[in-house]
């Protein structure tokens, strides 16, 4: 059975007591902290209509991120020039 950690930094396997190889999960905290943007700025994001930030993945109450979402929609975010 595979736990994840309440940092999402790892993922424990219960029957060996040890960790795996992260998933490239960040909490909202880590996710500001990489698009350099305020915590309630996401929030606003989802809040929105039409979602307007990267997609989350809910585990239970708490918000994740995976990292190479966040760098595809990172992507379509780009202005033309």
């Amino acid at each position: 059975m595979w736990v994840v950690s309440e940092s999402a930094a790892l993922i424990w396997d219960m029957s060996s007591n040890t960790a795996a190889p992260s998933m490239n999960l960040m909490s909202i905290t880590e996710l500001s902290n990489y698009l350099q943007v305020p915590v309630t700025t996401i929030y606003d994001w989802r809040a929105a209509k039409k979602k307007k930030g990267p997609p989350a993945i809910k585990l239970g109450k708490h918000l994740r991120w995976r990292r190479e979402a966040v760098d595809a929609w990172l992507e379509l975010q780009t202005e033309a020039e």
